[in-house]
């Protein structure tokens, strides 16, 4: 069910991370957020600009632990990276919900680092879904985005959006369309 808002906030903070990409060309640092995997190991998806090119990344979670993560895998069309998390700590996780529930009206969280604000909340409600038209990047001729007004920023790159039940429904990539007055781009 739909919980307060101040409920999926403490629930989810702790497992909203920041990276800090090393070497390549990475620029900066971006955000992420922390699953468990099938195989039980704590996984960390991001976006595949915030560590393209990284030789090594390091994550810090929301009380100041920093550990190292490593690179499974790569989506560069859809913007998506994967990374185990190497951590001595059983850290908190998100669970994934459905996307396709979504509803446009539907409210939505945006958890990130933008501009440096560590781990900020912002809410909005779900826009529209749909593909971009004369898009830059391949993906935008396949996938079906949402679009919300929560405020998103450069450093929410790679963070997660969350239900009103605070699951992750999408993956922020901060792509923020000239012309249409802060709308934020949602990798379903």
């Amino acid at each position: 069910g739909k919980q307060a808002i101040t409920d999926i906030a403490q629930e989810a903070l702790p497992a909203v991370v920041r990276l800090y990409p090393n070497g390549g060309m990475s620029q900066g640092t971006g955000s992420g957020f922390l699953i468990r995997g099938d195989d039980g190991k704590t996984l960390v998806v991001t976006n595949h600009h915030v560590v393209w090119g990284a030789t090594s990344v390091t994550v810090e979670t929301n009380d100041g632990v920093k550990a190292s993560a490593q690179l499974l895998g790569v989506d560069p069309e859809v913007d998506l990276a994967v990374l185990l998390l190497h951590s001595e700590i059983e850290p908190t996780v998100l669970s994934l919900g459905d996307d396709g529930a979504l509803r446009v009206g539907d409210w939505l969280m945006a958890v990130g680092s933008p501009n440096g604000v560590f781990n900020a909340l912002t809410l909005g409600i779900l826009s529209a879904r749909g593909r971009v038209l004369g898009g830059t990047v391949m993906a935008e001729f396949f996938v079906d985005y949402l679009f919300t007004d929560a405020a998103i920023g450069a450093g929410n790159s790679g963070g997660p959006v969350l239900d009103a039940s605070g699951r992750v429904v999408g993956v922020c990539t901060a792509l923020v369309h000239g012309g249409v007055g802060g709308l934020g781009v949602v990798i379903p």
